[in-house]
């Protein structure tokens, strides 16, 4: 079969890149976060008293 030239090109061009299920959009890896992170920010704890109540509060290091 003989194809013009614009056929020719058009069935030549690259193929598009299949997107893996990690990858976003861009092609790269998924950024996450370390949930150890976060418990270890709120490791003290005080303990305050409001309006004749007590509570038990985290800090944030």
């Amino acid at each position: 079969m003989i194809y013009t030239d614009q056929e020719h090109q058009w069935l030549s061009k690259p193929a598009k890149k299949k997107r893996v299920s990690n990858q976003t959009a861009d092609g790269s890896a998924p950024i996450e976060e370390d949930d150890r992170l976060w418990q270890r920010c709120w490791g003290i704890q005080t303990t305050i008293e409001v309006d004749g109540k007590k509570y038990t509060v985290p800090i944030q290091l």
